[in-house]
């Protein structure tokens, strides 16, 4: 039997879409509050905000009326037409939040609007109006929340513990705060205060004073319709994930895989695969150009030139990372558990790796300048510096041994410096074979005798597809069979590489699903100059070290390999001495 289902039924409905954890409340109320012209915003909540949440602002009241009819579904003063949809500007518009909640709680709306002679005071239990009656208060609203689920404990059971709301609660109200620096924020966690934000701060001061110890640096860029700030931080302290990401756009935090994605791009060569940077991206497009109705928490955004977003945002991304501070030298903050993950053989303490040097020779004298201490990290028990870049940083330093038949152990007036052998290697090569291409294409070698591949038939038809490319790689392969290609020339800088093994990569690459921006041509670069690199486990001796480490000199980004991992690791001698109890 198909029958319509009753108000409170629905209005439950409607809170379960709207009202997720107590993170979902504050956001919605300081969203409101906003939206109401709020020059001060305060957030109070305890006991994870299922006890009671509270906020309040100094924006523009309601009357008696208006504070009964927003406790109505699809009530809001935000739009009137289906017309204004298409060009949304407030925070809230669908008319759902307060009802919502007022659904899963016991809530008070306190509310005067500037002039009046008395506020309006509402009490609400389970969505039910309890008491309507005038109160002295000041302009502005007021929201309590208390006993959120308290009628639906199976919402209740599914919440995580009270650390765990408290930090999505903390989360949430700092976001928005980073969204209008214009507006006084502050947040209140059982009395004590979190933290405070005065109105009028600058972008720049506001994220670097919520967003911990972090070091951003900030990029500014306008392409026409579509512009953007951003403050992000170096690849030492990207995360693997984009919980670190905040993303803004028109004054909205969204979650974007597309944005998030094209910041990561943007970094290519500078950030391993599945790993983005902290800080938040403010990006404004004409309001009709972004469809902000397509989640009921509104966390969600659909552009209408989704492509032209996220071009604009990896060509600003990737034109300042190129020119960022830290893309030369040997500026790298990771631990030793991180930076040597790829190459960790089991069992082995990664700190162990300052073990045995078998050869040695003389000291560099180029002195390196202490850092900033507020760039120094303390991550995993380790404590490494990042430290300013020069020019000739790599050759400068004194090379002690080879470790592990992986890192170059280095000597520099006051720190060690571990060295990847095969990550620096391969930052040169890619960066000799780039230049090429760009001087018109990579140098080919003449292959003696050409080399046949077997391979499928689908990679034959790339091969085929992508002739130009391949060429223009300095890879000439012909198709010679319907299973066979025939590889005639390859990159002069890959001459001792394996002809098959380097085809059937650059096939694999070509073969991969192309959902990001970064460029197909970039990443089969950075395969080919993987084959051609010195590995770890390969023999080298002093003169061959000393050349590796001249050569990184020479190349932009010589601290990251092309696929993102470090290439370098600082241990300061500070931190050495305080190991071995020698500090102090």
């Amino acid at each position: 039997m198909i029958r319509i289902l009753a108000p409170e039924v629905v209005n439950r409905i409607a809170a379960g879409e709207v009202v997720e954890r107590p993170a979902s409340v504050v956001k919605e109320l300081v969203e409101n509050a906003l939206d109401a012209g709020a020059g001060e915003i305060v957030v109070e909540f305890s006991g994870g905000g299922v006890e009671r949440i509270e906020v309040a602002d100094d924006g523009a009241g309601m009357s008696p009326d208006e504070a009964i009819l927003a406790l109505e579904r699809h009530a809001t003063s935000k739009i009137e037409t289906e017309r204004d949809l298409l060009g949304v500007r407030s925070y809230g518009f669908r008319g759902e939040a307060l009802p919502s909640i007022a659904s899963v709680s016991r809530l008070t709306l306190l509310s005067k609007p500037a002039g009046a002679q008395a506020g309006t005071r509402v009490l609400v239990e389970g969505g039910e109006v309890r008491e309507c009656s005038p109160a002295g208060l000041p302009p502005g609203t007021r929201v309590r929340v208390q006993d959120l689920f308290f009628n639906t404990p199976a919402r209740l059971k599914f919440l995580k513990t009270e650390r765990t709301e408290t930090a999505h609660v903390t989360d949430v109200v700092r976001h928005l705060a980073l969204t209008r620096p214009d507006v006084a924020i502050s947040l209140h966690h059982d009395g004590v205060e979190v933290f405070s934000c005065p109105a009028g701060q600058d972008l720049a001061v506001r994220a670097r004073s919520l967003m911990g110890r972090l070091t951003l640096h900030e990029i500014v860029h306008d392409a026409g319709e579509v512009s953007l700030r951003a403050l992000l931080t170096a690849p030492e302290q990207c995360r693997v994930s984009t919980a670190g990401l905040v993303l803004v756009v028109n004054g909205r935090v969204v979650l974007d895989r597309s944005l998030s994605g094209a910041i990561a791009a943007g970094h290519e060569g500078l950030l391993p695969a599945g790993r983005y940077p902290q800080g938040v991206v403010m990006v404004k497009v004409p309001a009709t150009g972004v469809d902000v109705n397509v989640h009921p928490q509104k966390r969600e955004v659909r552009f209408a030139s989704p492509r032209t977003v996220t071009s604009a945002l990896f060509g600003a991304v990737s034109g300042w990372a190129r020119q960022a501070p830290w893309t030369r030298g040997v500026p790298v903050a990771m631990d030793l558990e991180a930076a040597g993950a790829a190459a960790r053989r089991p069992g082995l303490d990664p700190e162990q790796g300052l073990l045995a040097a078998s050869w040695s020779e003389g000291a560099g004298t180029d002195r390196v300048r202490d850092g900033d201490p507020r760039d120094d990290q303390t991550l995993s028990g380790l404590t490494v510096t990042s430290r300013p870049t020069r020019a000739s940083r790599f050759s400068s330093l004194r090379v002690l041994g080879q470790a592990l038949g992986t890192y170059l152990v280095c000597q520099d007036d006051d720190a060690l410096v571990l060295v990847d052998q095969h990550a620096a290697a391969e930052r040169v090569t890619y960066e000799r074979l780039r230049s090429q291409l760009r001087a018109g294409g990579v140098q080919r070698q003449l292959l003696l005798v050409p080399v046949r591949c077997d391979v499928q038939e689908e990679q034959a038809a790339l091969v085929l597809e992508n002739e130009g490319l391949l060429s223009g790689l300095g890879l000439c392969a012909d198709l010679t069979g319907p299973g066979s290609v025939t590889v005639r020339e390859v990159p002069a800088l890959l001459g001792g590489v394996s002809p098959e093994r380097l085809l059937g990569d650059v096939l694999d690459r070509l073969e991969a699903p192309w959902g990001r921006v970064v460029s197909l041509t970039e990443d089969v670069l950075a395969t080919m100059a993987c084959h051609a690199s010195l590995r770890g486990g390969d023999a080298i001796d002093g003169p061959g070290a000393r050349a590796l480490l001249e050569s990184l000199d020479t190349v932009d980004w010589a601290n990251h390999c092309p696929h993102g991992r470090p290439v370098s690791l600082v241990l300061p001698r500070a931190e050495i001495e305080r190991r071995f109890g020698r500090s102090g």
